[in-house]
């Protein structure tokens, strides 16, 4: 009996000293308001769905999802809801909680710190934006938005030169964002959020050649592990840097036009060529048309041109998007069966849209992805008017 009594007291000591190992991955519990049942998956991609590398998948069932599982490096993720909604968050090792209103563009995220880190610094960013001496730059900005949604052409016009007014103090607005997040990319270099904080503004025409070179090389350990780096700023560096270089000769293609008929780069008779890729869903891209008009205007008939290479979109919508802008310059259609880059933006690197090249009549690169001024100055230079 003695012997029983030990024994027990010896289990009972043993079951008391054991440990629950916690699990050290991530836990997702989710809601989603406006959809009861579906599918829903997880997966790194810069372009939001297109080329998604899935990383997990589940059911929503009455409005609920989880996910369970453990990543090496903390990224941020895409939130695909039906292959419809469209949302991100930076996943890491802990328990998030997502709540997704089906209709908005970002889902509400808590438990992930580098989801907080992010939010923290896109209100610093609004407080510069919103301060009272920027307020007069939001108030042209919607002025011009809704001239340009009007397509008056003298509303357009006069809404662009208010803006170009005020343009010194959109430029000191833009640095003084730039400068807070570049603070923050040089304390933390090693960081995957730092990546983030940074985003597409690793580009040329937000950045300098002189940035690019610096900030690339500035990230270290896992920063150099997120989906971002590896995709996006590795292609900005490469074809600033050895690829599309200033001298090099572009290269040469053949793509069919709007009207049906092939168009070779190196038979076209011009004088210096910009090759503009674009998207019809690209903001930036459609927003860069109106300048671009003027300087077709200006210069086509001392043998400027401008060849609009529609990718990374369907060739109706690129078509519409034509139709709508009503750009006189030639567009080829360099698409593919989904909405990715095509077979010339892949061979010409294309980090980002819109991305452009000037050329001369061999194909000699001048700029690449010049900025309005630059380009402005460097068309006025070669046709000394």
């Amino acid at each position: 009996m003695k012997k029983h009594i030990i024994a027990i007291l010896v289990l009972l000591v043993l079951w008391s000293c054991k440990k629950e190992i916690p699990f050290d991955g991530y836990t997702i519990t989710g809601t989603v308001n406006g959809i009861e049942n579906g599918s829903v998956k997880i997966g790194y991609g810069v372009q939001g769905p297109t080329n998604l590398k899935v990383l997990d998948s589940a059911q929503i069932i009455n409005g609920k999802f989880k996910f369970k599982g453990k990543v090496e490096t903390p990224d941020m993720v895409n939130l695909i809801i039906e292959s419809k909604y469209n949302g991100q968050f930076f996943l890491e090792n802990s328990a998030i909680t997502i709540d997704v209103e089906y209709e908005s563009i970002r889902p509400i995220v808590s438990g992930s710190k580098g989801e907080d880190i992010l939010q923290g610094l896109s209100l610093k960013e609004d407080k510069i934006r919103t301060k009272e001496k920027y307020l007069v730059l939001k108030n042209a900005r919607e002025e011009l938005q809704n001239a340009r949604a009007s397509r008056d052409k003298e509303r357009i016009a006069k809404a662009s030169s208010n803006f170009d007014k005020i343009m010194p103090l959109y430029n000191e607005q833009m640095q003084e964002v730039k400068e807070m997040k570049f603070n923050y990319v040089k304390e933390n270099p090693s960081s995957p959020v730092s990546v983030y904080v940074l985003s597409f503004q690793f580009m040329e025409g937000s950045m300098t050649r002189e940035e690019l070179k610096e900030y690339y090389h500035l990230f270290t350990g896992e920063a150099l592990k997120t989906t971002f780096y590896k995709q996006h700023m590795t292609r900005v560096y490469k074809s600033a840097f050895e690829s599309l270089i200033v001298g090099n000769k572009a290269p040469d293609f053949t793509l069919m036009t709007q009207n049906q008929g092939e168009l070779t780069l190196s038979k076209m008779d011009s004088k210096y060529i910009l090759v503009d890729f674009w998207a019809g869903w690209c903001v930036p891209c459609r927003a860069s048309f109106p300048h671009l008009k003027d300087l077709y205007k200006k210069y086509h008939k001392d043998g400027f041109d401008i060849v609009g290479v529609g990718t990374a979109d369907f060739k109706e919508n690129l078509i519409k998007a034509v139709q709508e802008d009503d750009t006189p310059w030639i567009h080829a259609f360099d698409v593919v069966k989904k909405r990715e880059y095509g077979v010339v933006a892949t061979q010409y690197n294309i980090p980002h849209l819109p991305t452009t090249v000037l050329m001369d009549s061999n194909l000699k690169i001048i700029l690449r992805d010049p900025s309005k001024e630059v380009l402005d100055n460097k068309l006025k230079e070669l046709f000394d008017h």
